[in-house]
């Protein structure tokens, strides 16, 4: 069977999602939204989402990913609400949200403001956005990321922007923190003092590598489990259903090729919504 690593990924995440949960997902980030929708159709049925960028909807059923096309996706089977009560909504049960942050040490603290100190950084990150809010909630906290790098798991965040367990015990801060880490190379889970262990290696990924790519120390010896497959049903939903157009790739490709990616994908639409009806020749 031919896997591919964002497929590995996607699968990954759908499956850290559990059933009756709120998914807080961005609408601009394809990794995650795939893996909510392919949650809603393996085994998490009663899940619903919450897509950042189609405000004040709750979607109750899965969707396709399209760039032309996602909010008539997202609204065919929603519910429309109020953002606070939304918000009220989710503070209340916990809710899911997968983030990629910038960097993020063993401690399990994250940064997604800056790389380099204030007031002059060297590079301006997304912000807070509400994020550790997410981070107090009873929902675990998911974090990803497709470039496992020195640069990206790093010995010291340069800005804490969301506490790991650890501090926040010291703080005083309620949640846990992150609980679970996917990247590229290998699954990671937090220790009872919020520090990183691995948990499975990917397929074809040898320990040496992982150890290499990562900027705080890991032990000589790496897990003896490597990550699970996905099932075939698995597959089949994400290539099929969920992201035929693969999507999901956009948050692996270089910037430099991201243009050349972009157009492949609407090409692939293009043709689609011709050979369906929905778009004249």
């Amino acid at each position: 069977m031919e896997l591919a690593v964002d497929e590995l990924m996607t699968v990954v995440l759908a499956r850290l999602i559990p059933d009756h949960a709120p998914v807080q997902v961005g609408a601009g980030v394809p990794l995650c939204l795939a893996a909510a929708c392919l949650a809603k159709l393996t085994h998490a049925p009663d899940i619903t989402f919450f897509p950042f960028g189609l405000s004040g909807i709750e979607s109750r059923a899965a969707f396709m990913l399209t760039l032309r096309a996602l909010e008539a996706g997202a609204y065919g089977a929603c519910v429309p609400h109020d953002p606070m009560t939304i918000l009220t909504r989710t503070e209340a049960t916990g809710a899911v949200e997968p983030l990629a942050p910038a960097q993020v040490d063993a401690d399990g603290n994250i940064n997604t403001i800056a790389i380099g100190g204030y007031p002059r950084p060297l590079i301006r990150l997304p912000g807070l956005g509400g994020v550790d809010l997410i981070g107090t909630m009873p929902a675990p906290m998911i974090l990803y990321t497709t470039r496992h790098s020195p640069r990206v798991l790093v010995s010291a965040v340069d800005l804490v922007m969301s506490p790991g367990r650890c501090r926040r015990r010291q703080l005083g801060i309620e949640g846990n923190g992150p609980s679970v880490l996917v990247t590229n190379l290998a699954v990671f889970e937090a220790d009872p003092d919020g520090r990183w262990r691995a948990r499975s290696v990917h397929p074809g990924v040898r320990w040496e590598e992982v150890r290499a790519a990562t900027g705080f120390p890991l032990p000589p010896t790496g897990p003896a489990a490597e990550t699970e497959l996905p099932t075939a049903y698995e597959l089949s939903a994400l290539r099929e259903k969920v992201d035929p157009f693969g999507i999901r790739r956009l948050e692996f490709v270089p910037a430099r090729d991201r243009g050349n990616e972009l157009r492949r994908i609407m090409a692939r639409e293009r043709a689609w919504l011709i050979e369906t009806g929905l778009l004249g020749c």
